[in-house]
């Protein structure tokens, strides 16, 4: 949103699991793949891909297995900061491990007993590789194992929204903008709450749409309270509250209180009628 100036800029990410041993290449498609200037016009510019060639191996069997109890799953984003690794330990090993941003981080030899479990407390947003190896006795250092952790506990970014009138529809609009830089947004979600009738405004219903951005109102009288919630992939949320209802209460007991105010001066002045006719009398 509103455009980026940025060198080496990340754009997007993807996510993949190999499905068996090998080698691949990825490529975009230069036909397909489309960049705009923020010119205000959305000209469109020249686009230049390269291939990336990515290499699947297994994990060597005689490697540790690896768990995690904090974050039990590789390819799902978790809020939680504190990381808990574990892994069967067996008598008399001795273990080297470290936790580090690169995949292929290396370990050095020096030997650690452990009781088969280690804890990392406040880690920063992102994605993180603990590393292990294992030494038996006199043994060579066995392979190595990784277990991959991403983090984000970090809501999304505030929110920009403004009601917009749709000229040629005439339809009011909610038009939004909504960013998550670490795991990126999951989901959009727009809160109407408003009167059930308009008659007596003080018992609400209230719809919650999954959407994305335009969104088209569905109270077009503009009375209804609304609230913007997103959620990122890790289960954060943030939320704009953009009207109260309150307002629409607040409107129906003013006119109440005029229409009290109104009945209560017709009859004083119907009260007040017969009494000055008997004087005059």
């Amino acid at each position: 949103p509103n455009g980026t100036v940025a060198a080496n800029g990340q754009v997007l990410t993807l996510l993949f699991r190999g499905k068996t041993p090998g080698t691949a290449q990825i490529t975009l498609d230069p036909t397909k793949a489309e960049v705009y200037l923020n010119d205000g016009a959305g000209t469109k510019t020249t686009v230049t891909t390269s291939a990336s060639t990515v290499t699947v191996r297994n994990q060597d069997s005689l490697a540790p297995r690896l768990a995690s109890p904090s974050h039990p799953d590789e390819s799902r984003w978790s809020p939680e900061r504190t990381l808990t690794m574990s892994w069967q330990r067996h008598e008399g090993a001795f273990y080297s491990y470290a936790l580090s941003r690169e995949a292929a981080a290396t370990l050095d030899d020096v030997a650690e007993q452990t009781d088969g479990s280690v804890s990392y407390p406040n880690l920063s947003d992102g994605v993180w590789y603990f590393t292990l190896k294992e030494k038996l006795g006199d043994d060579p250092w066995g392979p190595v194992a990784t277990y991959r952790v991403m983090i984000d506990g970090t809501a999304p970014e505030p929110i920009e929204a403004a009601v917009i009138r749709d000229d040629p529809s005439r339809t009011w609009l909610l038009s939004f903008s909504a960013i998550d830089t670490t795991s990126g947004l999951a989901e959009t979600i727009v809160v109407e709450r408003r009167p059930r009738w308009s008659w007596f405004p003080f018992f609400m219903r209230e719809d919650r749409t999954l959407t994305s951005t335009p969104y088209r109102l569905h109270d077009q009288h503009r009375l209804s309270e609304l609230r913007i919630i997103v959620v990122d992939a890790a289960g954060n949320t943030r939320t704009l509250q953009l009207t109260d209802s309150r307002l629409t209460r607040q409107r129906w007991i003013v006119g109440l209180m005029f229409l009290a105010a109104l009945l209560l001066s017709v009859l004083l002045v119907r009260r007040l009628r017969p009494r000055r006719a008997l004087f005059l009398s």
